[in-house]
């Protein structure tokens, strides 16, 4: 590892680990009755990696377990935490589930709760920058589950059919909820892998070595940018805790499956350990972690006892006042097909 790559995974650690303890405090927080839901990002941290590639105009759309990548593109740890006890200071005044991201002045849009439908938004917007001097993208994120959608089929064929900049990362950890989705997604195919889709190249990056995800990124948006069109690329994750605090995935995976994953596929932890193998040492490390701590429960308990949203009890827009329905000629009261549609028409 090179002074450069070591000094920007160095960067990128602080969000990572920022992400890690944000998935303990939330758990604290839910065994407590203080929040009812949440959604654990813990094994899908290396996505965070991409973040020193990335532009100010860059566009993200991102999966709901990007939190570490969201806190590297500058989102702040309370207005996550607004969002996960409903306050006014999240992203949504209080008014969506936690954990999906959103920040216009970060070029963060908004993932909808409809997870995949974020696909098509983003080659919209990929479509509108595609001839932007500087020369940016979209990243869209999304996991193995959501890859089975049409609205995911009809993305990637819009992106390859007019050329657009846009990079479809599918975060695979294996898992659809409960369901496994080995075998039934369009990289996964009943008897083998899949070497393309839509004559796009499908690129393999093992989201557990955080050092190889770097160099990868590293290639896959170079290449983005000179091309200027679609890229695809699985990251190979693991889901290191439930689907949701509403899940106990131990029910549908064997324990030797569990520990398999804790032991080897932390990106975290293996990450940790390329920065002290790149000459960084124990100290800084946790010094970093230590800061990190610090911010996030300050974030924490200053989310909690913020403000809750204002009621609106009004629409945002005064409705048109009723119309008395027109019910045909005063002889039959009937109408003809014909009559009944250039009526609605008027």
């Amino acid at each position: 590892m090179n002074t450069i790559t070591s000094e920007k995974l160095l960067k990128i650690y602080r969000p990572m680990v920022a992400s890690r303890y944000t998935d303990h405090l939330q758990s604290a927080a839910a065994q407590r009755g203080e929040v009812f839901f949440y959604i654990p990002s813990s094994g899908h941290e290396a996505a965070a990696v991409i973040e020193p590639h990335l532009i100010d105009s860059d566009w993200l759309h991102l999966h709901y377990r990007d939190r570490a990548l969201a806190y590297a593109r500058g989102v702040t740890y309370e207005t996550v935490f607004c969002g996960l006890f409903g306050k006014e200071g999240s992203n949504s005044n209080g008014r969506r589930m936690p954990a999906f991201p959103c920040n216009r002045a970060l070029n963060i849009m908004s993932t909808p709760t409809l997870v995949g439908n974020n696909v098509l938004q983003a080659v919209g917007v990929a479509s509108s920058i595609k001839d932007d001097k500087d020369h940016p993208f979209v990243l869209v994120s999304v996991g193995d589950g959501a890859s089975q959608q049409g609205d995911f089929y009809e993305a990637v064929g819009e992106a390859v059919r007019a050329n657009l900049p846009v990079l479809f990362l599918i975060e695979d950890n294996r898992f659809a909820l409960s369901t496994v989705t080995k075998g039934t997604t369009f990289f996964s195919l009943p008897d083998a892998n899949a070497d393309t889709f839509y004559g796009l190249p499908i690129q393999h990056i093992d989201g557990a070595d955080p050092l190889s995800t770097f160099n990868r990124f590293e290639e896959v948006v170079s290449k983005l940018r000179k091309t200027r069109g679609p890229q695809i690329v699985v990251l190979d994750v693991e889901r290191l805790e439930s689907h949701t605090n509403a899940d106990d995935q131990s029910v549908y995976r064997t324990e030797a499956d569990l520990q398999h994953a804790a032991e080897n596929a932390d990106p975290c932890v293996n990450l940790r350990a390329s920065l002290l193998e790149a000459g960084i040492t124990e100290e800084q490390l946790k010094t970093i972690e230590q800061e990190v701590k610090e911010e996030i429960e300050a974030a924490f308990h200053t989310a909690r006892k913020s403000a809750a949203p204002s009621p609106i009890f009004d629409a945002k827009k005064p409705l048109p006042a009723p119309r008395a329905e027109y019910l045909g000629t005063p002889e039959g009261r009937t109408l003809s097909m014909l009559e009944a549609m250039r009526e609605t028409l008027k």
